[in-house]
């Protein structure tokens, strides 16, 4: 045999040895399935299109590293939380667990008995996709990742295009906890995007802290084009950055609109009590408020953080414990602004009332917006051609928000800024 031949052979057995490998290693994952006409006798091994489990605990109790559990169409309802904090399984940063809809069809998970939350994961990566969790008026909250009451550290969660609704209130009341109220306990990796979160459609009684999304903390959180509504926060970052480092934290492309009214920093579409957060292109009915002093957790928060490209129809505050300093705050559209802290930088926002700060910014300039006074779409917050701060900002494009990002699912059609965690997958191998 020549060389050439020998070096053919030798390619070819390398790349038949690591797809063995990939297939070894991946053996056990499957597609499982999960109905209302579904059996939890059903064993793992048996589990299949035509013999489904009939609960959602069970499909967490089963699920292994690798799989992707199939809700059929209809509603499962739940009189006790989903527990992972004492049963199931994690999955592993190259094989994630994902539960899901089925392909074409609609599941929605409903709770039917007063619980505090409907699905607690204290697993690591496990990924939720175009399922329904309707609270009903019963549950506090819909889904927990970390959660208060458990000391389990999650790494690596993603909701993609999960609807949360109804949530009943309560202190510390939301759709989405994410992290834990231990110190020492942080989750790590989580992202939470596309998601439609609705709260109670009452208009009163709602605790101060009644919120659409609540990082208690965590590092490396990412929260983008979710839409959130009647809510007294729509994202509250209330104990998130503990210690002083940069995790990559996101807040990006949300529309937090219909919010409760309410007086107060109760009312704040963000509130951020974080360090080393880029909050960017989001559309906001109500103020961004960064710092507060009940809410520390222990250190000075509101630090180091960038707040860029905006479109807040309210105010932008900064309460001062401390912290609120060394923030950038560029290209923003808001109604007015109030400073507290240390070396901040102000510049290229557009103020409908109030004084310039930067050398760049707009004061007592108004937006025209193309869907008028009060827009009630996201297209509608567009700069008009005529508007002030059109084409000016400090990257020659429009202040405020770039709408055509904004919302579930805009990046699948628009250039994503963002960086995705790592997801499951399998090795692709081309034999030439």
């Amino acid at each position: 045999m020549n060389q050439k031949r020998i070096l053919k052979a030798m390619r070819v057995a390398i790349v038949f040895f690591v797809v063995s490998v990939t297939l070894s290693s991946n053996s056990w994952a499957k597609n499982l399935f999960v109905a209302t006409t579904g059996n939890d006798s059903v064993s793992y091994a048996n589990n299949d299109i035509s013999h489904p489990w009939l609960t959602p605990q069970h499909a967490w109790d089963m699920a292994q590293a690798g799989d992707v559990v199939n809700f059929r169409a209809g509603t499962y309802d739940i009189t006790s939380l989903i527990d992972t904090n004492h049963s199931g399984n994690s999955g592993t940063s190259g094989a994630w667990i994902t539960f899901q809809s089925y392909t074409g069809e609609s599941a929605v998970i409903r709770a039917t008995a007063s619980i505090d939350i409907m699905l607690q994961l204290a697993k690591n990566y496990q990924q939720v996709k175009n399922l329904t969790f309707n609270c009903n008026g019963y549950a506090a909250r819909g889904i927990g990742i970390g959660w208060y009451d458990s000391d389990y550290a999650v790494i690596g969660f993603e909701a993609d295009n999960v609807t949360v609704t109804n949530w009943r209130t309560g202190d510390n009341a939301c759709a989405f906890y994410v992290g834990s109220s231990y110190a020492g306990v942080r989750a790590t990796n989580i992202t939470i995007k596309n998601c439609t979160i609705t709260g109670a459609s009452n208009a009163s009684g709602l605790n101060q802290n009644y919120s659409g999304i609540m990082v208690f903390g965590a590092d490396a959180f990412h929260l983008e084009n979710n839409d959130i509504s009647q809510v007294r926060h729509g994202i509250y970052l209330k104990h998130s950055s503990i210690n002083y480092s940069n995790h990559g934290d996101t807040v990006k492309n949300n529309y937090i609109h219909g919010m409760h009214p309410s007086g107060g920093n109760g009312n704040a579409s963000i509130n951020i009590n974080t360090n080393y957060t880029i909050i960017s292109n989001n559309i906001l009915s109500t103020y961004i408020n960064l710092g507060e002093d009940a809410q520390t957790g222990g250190s000075v928060n509101g630090n180091y953080c960038t707040i860029d490209h905006n479109t807040i129809t309210s105010s932008l505050s900064f309460i001062s414990n401390g912290g609120s300093s060394y923030n950038t705050v560029t290209n923003n559209i808001c109604t007015a602004r109030t400073t507290c802290g240390t070396s901040n930088t102000w510049n290229y926002n557009m103020y409908t009332s109030g004084a310039a700060i930067g050398a760049n910014d707009l004061a007592n300039k108004s937006p025209v917006f193309a869907g008028g006074s009060s827009p009630s779409t996201i297209s509608g917050f567009a700069l008009a051609s005529s508007s002030p701060g059109k084409n000016t900002a400090s990257d020659g494009k429009d202040i405020g928000a770039d709408v055509t990002k904004v919302g579930i699912n805009a990046l699948q059609t628009s250039e994503s800024d963002t960086t995705p965690p790592a997801k499951p997958g399998g090795v692709s191998v081309q034999l030439k």
